[in-house]
């Protein structure tokens, strides 16, 4: 299917689905809305018709109340009389008030006078017996009826409703004992309801609801309202619809059913709008689908078509230095140059790829490798000796010839066997073979690859060179890389060898850097190289050249002297001693020591590693004499090392120590602890000897990951407190001197009290005294600064309650 038809049904598809969906989405939510107001009008209708009906009740209980009231009435209950009913009770009052049913009842409901009134034949007919069933003592029109207070409702007859109202007859003496009752009826025929209907502007009906023969809407209606509900209202035509309601009888039970028609003006003027709507709905969706295939067939479709064509030309004439040309500056335009870019990366590729193939020929030309076709009988095709190889190649190599003519006996039998492997498992075989020519060995590596189902390429790699680099490798595995010295694999190796048991004696010097762990945590390993190769130097200076000399661990070394006494050794040991004294007096060298220990003995007698273990013991007793020493040579490098990095200037120190005092009387610092916290004022930055130099003496501000460096240098001094005995006792100072009251501080996020008191000491008087000074970048502070700075940071930083005694100090208010 073509562009064009799938964009026209994909079009149309969606232009269709639109319209479905707008037009059922109009009809629920329009139709709705107008069948909503269509049933709140009929609603109003069956309330206003439920109220002109109430009206009707309420006219015919003014007429019953003003007759009770009447003495006349009252006489004639007392004292029934003839002339009454002939004077006052003729047809004209009963048609005057549209009265169908007069009952006069003593206390006793005895009926003193009851008739109907039939108004078309102006005559009274006697109670009938249906209506005396209305008024035994247990209706609801005489039983507990309050003075003055009327009863009303229908009753149901074979003609029409009758609306009845009954009111008890009483006088001023006893109002709460009537003489009696006085019932009135009013037939609701269809000249009422056409009156009434007249006032609700609505026609409706009224029809027993016991009826046996209800039309079929009022049955339909009844079954709706008999399950609770108050109204029901459906559709009766196309131009009507009508509500239903239940008019309960005077016993409250349901009596008629209520139908009140009205117009169905509001649905079908919405039914009309629905209708509209959808007709605009389809013009519109038909324009705008004819105005986007125009403009799709002008923008895109045409242009595309035209592009297509382009590609298709150039493939056939498959010339990819052609180009195609869209108009425009859009997306297409943008492909179109895409698509010329890839012409061109094309006519680059086809012209590196003929450029290649030159190359590669070049290459099969000038390759060390030599290649051989060989067929799965052992028969060589075609064959390519290596550049510079060919005194390695069997003279007899030579197409047409098989492979046991070309190679020997062995070598030929492995080419067959890989040949067959490499035909069978469709996998690349892979050996090496081993051969001497002019006195040299000379190492292969045959790699047999299939090529096709019935023949493999097979390529001889000479190794030689290489072998001959991994042994040289293999004797350099055996040297310490940064002391140039055999390591503890080359010395082991250099025992092994049987020569050194021909010696009568031998000598074995051990030699341990004093403190090394410490230097390379305190210094860093740049001082730790220098410290080791001032050894190494002064290893080599003092031995004979015949030694063997070699580091065996990281801070060990040992020494393999032939034909030596212990005296001798034991020399040789002072003069070792003696080289490192004349490095450590050197400009800027650290200061170390060394402990050794020496062995001599005869190889046959006893062996090697026996006499190791001698030398290596004396050396311990050594060490355990002179480690106290060794450190105190660190600390003073350590010191020395504070003052060239500026990190002890006497008069800061002076300074902090001053402020540290002073505070630390206001708090009351035990005496004994204030050599603690002089010692933390001299010493708190011993820990940053460990830190790069770049990263100390750095201008501006540091990255994440230098700052979390910088904070290194207090486990760093803690380090380095613990080794040496002056500063043993401020070590747990210098690791927290950088916590914060409130728990940020690093390294142990202590907090509060948690902070030993030096330290939260410190922290105050060592900020206020930096903040007080001039820096490169920036002003020292004033005292009031510093001191509200100070104030500031009370609570976070700070102990407050120290502040606030330091303010005081300074006298400053907190």
């Amino acid at each position: 299917m073509t562009l064009r038809r799938k964009t026209l049904l994909v079009t149309n598809l969606m232009l269709l689905t639109l319209i479905i969906i707008l037009t059922f989405s109009a009809k629920a939510i329009l139709l709705g809305g107008f069948s909503d107001v269509e049933t709140r009008e009929t609603e109003l209708d069956i309330t206003r018709a439920i109220k002109s009906i109430q009206t009707e009740l309420n006219s015919l209980n003014s007429f019953v109340k003003d007759w009770a009231e009447w003495n006349y009435a009252h006489e004639f209950i007392i004292n029934p009389n003839q002339d009454f009913v002939l004077k006052k009770l003729d047809s004209s009052i009963f048609l005057s008030q549209k009265i169908q049913l007069m009952v006069f009842l003593d206390n006793k409901l005895n009926i003193i006078y009851g008739t109907t009134f039939d108004p078309a034949s102006k005559s009274f007919r006697p109670l009938p017996e249906s209506y005396k069933s209305h008024l035994r003592a247990d209706s609801p029109l005489l039983v507990a009826q309050e003075p003055g207070r009327s009863k009303s409702g229908f009753i149901q007859t074979p003609e029409n409703p009758l609306m009845v109202i009954s009111l008890p007859l009483t006088s001023g003496e006893s109002p709460r004992l009537p003489h009696g009752f006085l019932i009135i009826g009013r037939s609701l025929d269809k000249t009422i309801l056409l009156q009434l209907t007249d006032r609700v502007q609505s026609p409706f009906q009224l029809l027993p609801y016991h009826s046996p023969e209800l039309p079929v809407d009022f049955a339909r209606a009844k079954s709706h309202l008999s399950q609770g509900n108050s109204t029901w209202i459906a559709p009766l035509t196309e131009l009507t619809v009508a509500g239903y309601s239940i008019i309960s009888d005077i016993y409250g039970k349901p009596g008629y059913l209520l139908r009140v028609d009205s117009s169905r003006f509001a649905y079908l003027q919405g039914k009309k709008t629905v209708q509209y709507f959808v007709f605009l709905l389809v013009a519109l969706g038909l324009l705008f689908s004819l105005t986007t295939l125009m403009l799709l067939e002008k923008i895109i479709l045409f242009r595309l078509s035209n592009l297509q064509h382009q590609i298709s030309q150039i493939g056939k004439l498959n010339e990819p230095s052609l180009r195609v040309l869209v108009e425009g500056h859009d997306e297409l335009s943008e492909l179109a140059d895409s698509l010329n870019q890839t012409l061109q990366r094309l006519e680059k590729t086809q012209n590196e790829l003929r450029e290649s193939e030159t190359a590669t020929l070049a290459l099969l030309d000038g390759m060390p490798d030599s290649l051989l076709r060989i067929d799965r009988n052992g028969l060589i095709l075609d064959y390519k000796t290596g550049k510079d190889r060919t005194s390695s190649i069997s003279p007899r190599l030579f197409a047409g010839n098989d492979v046991k003519e070309a190679f020997p006996g062995i070598l030929a039998d492995n080419i067959i066997a890989a040949t067959e492997k490499a035909l069978s498992t469709n996998e690349t075989q892979l050996f090496e073979h081993e051969m001497v020519s002019n006195n040299r060995h000379i190492y292969f590596e045959i790699r047999v690859t299939p090529n096709g189902a019935n023949e493999t390429l097979a390529v001889f790699r000479d190794l030689t060179e290489t072998r001959e680099l991994q042994h040289s490798l293999r004797l350099a595995d055996l040297r310490d890389p940064l002391t140039g010295l055999l390591n503890k694999a080359g010395w082991n190796h250099r025992l092994a060898q049987p020569s050194l048991t021909n010696d009568s004696r031998v000598g074995i010097i051990t030699l341990e850097i004093d403190e090394m762990r410490l230097i390379n945590e305190s210094l860093g390993l740049v001082w730790g190289d220098r410290v080791m190769n001032a050894t190494v130097m002064a290893l080599r200076s003092s031995l004979p050249l015949e030694s063997l000399i070699a580091r065996i661990g990281d801070d060990e070394f040992a020494a393999l002297l032939p034909n030596r006494t212990e005296s001798e050794l034991q020399s040789f040991c002072d003069e070792i001693r003696a080289e490192v004294e004349r490095s450590n007096l050197m400009e800027g060298a650290i200061r170390f020591s060394v402990s050794l220990g020496y062995a001599s003995g005869s190889p046959a007698e006893k062996y090697l590693d026996k006499l190791y273990d001698s030398a290596k013991k004396l050396m311990r007793r050594d060490k355990l004499s002179q480690s106290l020493s060794a450190r105190e040579l660190i600390f003073g490098s350590l010191q020395a090392a504070l003052s060239t990095r500026d990190f002890i200037a006497h008069q800061h120190a002076n300074r902090l120590w001053a402020l540290c005092h002073s505070l630390a009387k206001a708090a009351s610092l035990p005496r004994r602890r204030l050599r603690g916290l002089k010692l933390l004022t001299q010493f708190h930055d011993i820990g940053k000897v460990g830190i790069p130099d770049q990263l100390l003496f750095k201008k501006g501000s540091l990255t994440p990951g230098e700052m979390a460096t910088m904070k290194l240098h207090v486990e760093i001094g803690h380090r380095i407190a613990q080794s040496i005995p002056d500063l043993f006792s401020i070590a747990d100072l210098l690791l927290k001197h950088h916590e914060w009251w409130n728990g940020t501080g690093y390294p142990l996020g202590l907090q509060q009290e948690e902070i030993p008191l030096e330290c939260r000491i410190f922290s105050i008087a060592d900020t206020f005294d930096s903040m007080t000074q001039d820096r490169s970048d920036r002003q020292a502070f004033s005292g009031k600064e510093a001191a509200a700075e100070l104030r500031r940071s009370a609570g976070s930083q700070f102990d407050p309650l120290l502040v606030a005694k330091f303010l005081a100090i300074l006298g400053e208010d907190f």
